[in-house]
């Protein structure tokens, strides 16, 4: 990946939830992923359209640093051509390619 190459972030996740206070932390972290900007694509697995690398590398540090206890995460990069290439199906119907980022939010 350069450094300037656009990419989805794509965070995947399996985190415990076994007792009440487990599945609470996985909530909280679901919701920290949001507010990262992250889009949920299925249940432990987000994406996020980040610019360029540099935005990778801060991006992944973020995720990582709030990881519960007992957690296991990895952020992939994806570059959009991959993505542009994936492959999705809901049921048994073959979904349409997702269509690239129309702008890019600041905040």
């Amino acid at each position: 990946m350069q450094r300037d190459e656009p990419v989805w972030a794509i965070a995947a996740f399996d985190l415990p939830t076994k007792t009440a206070e487990e599945r609470r932390e996985a909530n909280h972290y679901r919701n920290y992923l949001l507010k990262l900007g992250f889009s949920r694509v299925q249940l432990s697995v987000y994406a996020k359209y980040v610019i360029n690398g540099s935005g990778f590398t801060w991006l992944g540090e973020a995720v990582g640093r709030v990881v519960p206890p007992g957690g296991i995460v990895r952020i992939i990069p994806v570059s959009d051509n991959e993505w542009a290439r994936t492959i999705a199906f809901k049921g048994e119907n073959r979904q349409p390619p997702d269509p690239p980022p129309t702008q890019l939010t600041l905040f």
